[in-house]
């Protein structure tokens, strides 16, 4: 029986998910790729989906944000080496935590700000706008900063609160403009950032050297005011205006699937994981008496590496299996952890290290609209799946922060005069948690939910 009008208006104004290529709204059982119901809202259909000018204008401006903002947290490594040679900061424990929060709030923030992309929906580029000033500001006021503390709640906590805003805000946009196409879509965005990796620590490396902190934090205050600024505009959603609604409730049939706690335990283990290497690889090459230029070049490569394993991982995603995925994205790189970086005593050895971690640990993250379709159709429910992954993983990479600082102080060599020794008992952990992470791709086989097997293969037909 086809939805009343006033029901499908209320589907439909919450709806980021779904979209046929006529501009008109539909509810899709994502798992079988079939349409199920027709919604004939009151809401204006707009211009077409997953292709057509303003679908990749957005992308466009989406893409610049990606790579210039998430882009800066995700070089800490080379602000974490630097911080721990200055007087005023030498050897704190709360330098790793910095990086982390910056990281990890936009993860753990995603339950209570995703709501609100729907309740209002009509201020989603207010909030982009005041996400992008509180991301410069902070920036700005951490070039001032005397002590750790500073550091921590500016470039840290201030950081990521902004981001936070700001990235779901586009998030909940790109849903809208990309529906049959948004493993690939998601791909391209998440790449973003491992393309301004390729070159930012490096420069970032520059930078310090030749300027100090205050003025780097400063200059790319700037520029994220300059570069940003300009693209702003492109970024609005596919549904410009509509009646503010109240959250539907989580359905809480879907998360007692053991799927969903077989991909969040995936996830947690796999956040705790995955950006410990670059957080230390510039300070690791230190340890292996490598210059500064050649660890912020590891970094680059790490972050290079990862622009191809997205994308790749994010196309595959619509068409591979998505358990065979979670597999390659976390076995493959926990052996290349306990194996490779345990015993690297060389650049060569890094650059191998890097190039491979980054290609295939980094499209992990890219598999959350797959892991969701897999176990709900609904539109809040799906949404609110993805802000729980997002939490998931943000609560594994701030924890990762406390627990790598403490790592660093266990010596796995009693006596060892070698400095990269320090850090085997950290590579331990990230190679452990990887592979921890791969379990979660056992509940395929779980035998009480071959209707959730059948559903993945439906999904996935490779």
């Amino acid at each position: 029986m086809p939805p009343s009008s006033e029901k499908a208006a209320t589907i439909d104004s919450r709806a980021i998910f779904y979209g046929d290529d006529d501009g008109s709204w539909v509810i899709r059982d994502s798992r079988l790729n079939s349409t199920t119901a027709t919604i004939a809202g009151k809401v204006s259909p707009g211009p077409p989906i997953d292709g057509g000018a303003r679908a990749w204008l957005f992308m466009l401006g989406a893409f610049v944000i990606e790579a210039v903002m998430w882009g800066f947290p995700l070089s800490f490594g080379i602000f974490a080496a630097h911080y721990r040679d200055l007087p005023q900061f030498r050897d704190d424990r709360s330098i790793p935590v910095i990086g982390t929060l910056a990281t990890g709030i936009p993860f753990l923030g995603a339950p209570f700000i995703t709501p609100l992309m729907g309740r209002w929906h009509n201020y989603r580029r207010q909030m982009i706008w005041a996400g992008w000033l509180t991301c410069a500001g902070s920036l700005l006021a951490a070039s001032f900063a005397t002590k750790p503390w500073h550091l921590v709640v500016t470039q840290g906590v201030a950081y990521g609160l902004g981001f936070l805003v700001l990235y779901y805000s586009l998030l909940s946009m790109l849903n809208e403009w990309w529906v049959k196409r948004r493993g690939l879509a998601y791909g391209v965005i998440f790449a973003a950032a491992g393309i301004s990796g390729v070159g930012l620590p490096y420069l970032i490396q520059v930078l310090l050297h030749r300027f100090g902190f205050a003025n780097t934090l400063r200059a790319y205050a700037v520029a994220i005011l300059a570069l940003v600024g300009p693209i702003l505009p492109l970024c609005a959603g596919r549904i410009t205006e509509r009646d503010p609604q109240p959250s539907t409730p989580l359905d809480w049939e879907t998360i007692k699937n053991p799927l969903f706690w077989a991909f969040s335990f995936a996830n947690l283990f796999q956040g705790l994981a995955f950006y410990l290497p670059g957080i230390y690889l510039p300070s690791f090459a230190q340890a292996l008496a490598l210059t500064p230029s050649q660890g912020a070049l590891l970094l680059c490569f790490l972050n290079g590496s990862q622009v191809a394993g997205q994308v790749l991982v994010g196309w595959a995603s619509d068409w591979v299996n998505v358990v065979t995925l979670l597999m390659v994205t976390t076995l493959f790189p926990a052996i290349l952890a306990g194996v490779l970086w345990y015993l690297a005593s060389r650049f060569e050895h890094m650059v191998i290290f890097s190039l491979l971690f980054g290609l295939l640990a980094g499209g992990f993250s890219v598999l959350w609209p797959r892991f969701i379709s897999l176990l709900s159709d609904e539109p809040t429910t799906s949404l609110w799946l993805y802000g729980l992954l997002a939490f998931q993983r943000g609560l594994g990479s701030v924890s990762s922060g406390p627990l790598s600082a403490g790592l660093l102080k266990l010596e796995i060599i009693k006596g060892s005069t070698n400095p990269a020794d320090s850090y085997k008992v950290l590579i331990l952990f990230v190679s452990i948690c990887l592979f921890i992470s791969a379990f979660g791709g056992v509940a395929y086989f779980f035998p009480q939910r071959k209707d959730s097997q059948a559903s993945v293969r439906a999904e996935s037909p490779l």
